[in-house]
């Protein structure tokens, strides 16, 4: 399976069941136009729940909303469980300077392997 370009965000990481990871990191997003996000993850093969990735935006380039953005959601089902899958956002269209990022996982079964990578469109 061919592994996403991209900027690593998380990489190899694992989520026991119904647990979220925070990644701290800003995505600088001041002079991108488009924004998309793939995730790399294997759920186990009992799972049939998915995953879901929240972004949390600062307008500032410092203070975080706690609340995720315009209340966007990436719902990552199942669609493979014991099988290693790939997945790309749909393309975002950014405003604020930056954004962080929290993967949930929804099911009580681990999620494990997961690597999210950003690829960022920008104007110049």
């Amino acid at each position: 399976m061919n592994k996403p370009s991209g900027i690593e965000r998380l990489a190899d990481a694992s989520l026991a069941g119904t647990t979220a990871t925070a990644q701290s990191t800003n995505e600088d997003l001041t002079s991108a136009t488009a924004w998309l996000l793939t995730v790399v993850l294997t759920f186990n093969g009992a799972a049939t729940e998915g995953a879901r990735l929240r972004l949390y935006p600062t307008y500032d380039g410092t203070n975080f909303d706690t609340e995720p953005w315009d209340d966007w959601y990436w719902q990552i089902d199942v669609k493979n469980a014991g099988v290693e899958e790939i997945r790309t956002s749909p393309p975002l269209n950014v405003s604020p300077k930056g954004c962080k990022f929290d993967l949930y996982n929804l099911d009580s079964e681990a999620i494990t392997g997961i690597s999210v990578k950003s690829t960022l469109t920008s104007t110049g």
